[in-house]
């Protein structure tokens, strides 16, 4: 289990000076398990990031149509996302 925490933090675009930015708090999960498999072990890893879904903070850089976006450098906009990762060692 893991606690991803991004800080509230100024919106420094030229259009926004010194406009905040809210904190974004996400957890994720994961579980693994390695077994013996074809002379080496064989590792299954299944997660979800963003088990919760939350939507990171929205911001307005002055869009014609006002519509609100994301900061994508800095927060991931994908939501929850589910994997499965699979890794054989020889």
């Amino acid at each position: 289990m893991y606690v991803r925490h991004i800080r509230a933090y100024d919106d420094r675009t030229p259009s926004k000076v010194n406009s905040s930015i809210g904190a974004q708090t996400v957890l994720d999960v994961q579980y693994g398990r390695g077994f013996q498999m074809g002379g080496g072990i064989t590792y299954v890893t299944v997660g979800i990031n963003n088990i919760t879904d939350v939507d990171p903070p929205a911001i307005d850089r002055g869009s014609s149509n006002c519509h609100l976006g994301y900061d994508n450098q800095v927060h991931d906009v994908r939501g929850r996302t589910i994997y499965v990762r699979l890794k054989h060692t020889f």
